[in-house]
């Protein structure tokens, strides 16, 4: 690092992402957490836990998105990435990761009032269910789900104590260790994330399925990933120990990423339709048939503006990717919106009884409160940069 960028490390003001984040996340929990108690529970305990799934699925979709850049981030052994690594290892840290495990359990020990595949009295009157059979029971379910909390929190410790190692010690010998941990994990993220994702929100429609549902939901929140790590560097590139590094090429890089991620999540949403519009067969329409009407119908032509549209224009011009703070304005953008596009995906799949947008948002709002804590948690208990070295992040750029 240069002696001018030494003299502006020194002089800047610290970041306030773990305060931030930390007074944030207490509003959020006690907000939201009150409002999902007021309002879910006069609706009755299956509403209410359909309710959560929403919320729940979002922060841990979150975690789950910024497992995969780490994963990306170790496989490709990127350098541009290594000023917000330490982002996306506290968002899934293993702690982070063992709580939303722990969060998972009312929906794992309640699954009756949540999956009509549970209840045997539907599935003896349904002759589709009965040949899913082999896959829509219990067994299979907490297989498919708790495997892969375990498979993240194993895969997420051993990165992350390589990283430490080289922090400490600054041996770059743990770098090639994790470069070969990472590659297999991807391999087995993707795999595992298909059969999580099937076994929690695709079987909410048991008689539906789609060959891309995992993934597609997987991209969705990679980009949101993205536009939180985005929101929250951005806001704090004048801030030490970011003044310098946070610059216009890390943004320009982090741009491209995400545009890609913006393309790939538009090129999913937009063939899964087609596809399904092209074949007009009823077992795989009904899926937007829910979605037609009032609000979803609406929120469906936002996507495409506010999901795709807006971030394309803005992204493809090369001083919005160069610019931080129009990145940390779009991050928050794309984050919000990631929030309203999650909402059409899930909602109209959990067949509220009595559907309260006040539980929906409550439970959302909560969830978010918790997952911020724990962030924050996390980020303050470790170097804000990892050990760049000799081949400092700034400098050695690629």
């Amino acid at each position: 690092m240069s002696e001018t960028e030494t003299t502006m490390h020194e002089s800047a003001p610290k970041n306030t992402i773990g305060t931030n984040y930390s007074i944030l996340g207490v509003l959020l929990l006690v907000v939201g957490g009150g409002l999902f108690a007021a309002t879910g529970m006069s609706a009755g305990m299956e509403n209410m836990l359909r309710s959560y799934i929403y919320g729940y699925m979002f922060w841990c979709g979150l975690t789950i998105g910024c497992f995969g850049l780490q994963l990306l981030h170790h496989t490709i052994r990127a350098r541009w990435s290594r000023p917000v690594l330490r982002i996306w290892e506290s968002a899934c840290s293993p702690l982070m990761l063992g709580i939303q495990a722990v969060a998972f359990l009312p929906i794992a020990m309640n699954l009756p009032l949540i999956y009509k595949w549970m209840k045997p009295e539907v599935v003896a009157a349904d002759k589709i269910l009965q040949n899913k059979a082999f896959y829509l029971n219990p067994t299979v379910f907490y297989i498919t789900t708790f495997g892969f909390f375990a498979f993240m929190i194993f895969w997420s410790y051993q990165l992350q104590a390589l990283q430490r190692k080289e922090d400490a010690t600054g041996d770059k010998s743990y770098a090639d260790k994790r470069a070969v941990w990472a590659p297999p994990g991807l391999l087995f993220f993707v795999l595992l994330l298909n059969f999580f994702y099937t076994s929690v929100l695709m079987s909410l429609d048991a008689h539906w399925f789609s060959t891309i549902y995992g993934v597609w939901l997987m991209v969705g929140f990679a980009l949101a990933g993205l536009a939180f790590t985005g929101m929250t560097v951005g806001t704090q590139h004048k801030r030490a120990p970011f003044v310098g590094i946070i610059n216009e090429k890390f943004t320009y890089d982090i741009g491209i990423l995400t545009l890609a991620f913006t393309l790939l999540w538009a090129y999913f949403t937009f063939s899964q339709f087609l596809i399904t519009w092209s074949g007009n067969l009823p077992e795989f329409t009904v899926w937007f048939v829910d979605r037609s009407v009032q609000p979803y119908s609406t929120l469906a032509g936002m996507g495409m503006f506010a999901q795709f549209l807006i971030p394309f224009i803005v992204l493809l011009q090369p001083a919005s990717r160069r610019n931080p703070a129009v990145f940390a304005a779009l991050g928050g953008w794309v984050f919000s919106v990631r929030m309203f596009d999650f909402y059409y995906v899930v909602v109209p799949s959990l067949k509220l009884a009595s559907p309260n947008a006040l539980t929906l948002i409550g439970g959302l709002f909560a969830m978010g409160g918790l997952w911020l804590l724990v962030f924050a948690l996390q980020y303050k208990s470790r170097p804000e940069l990892v050990n760049g070295s000799d081949y400092q992040l700034a400098a050695n750029h690629g």
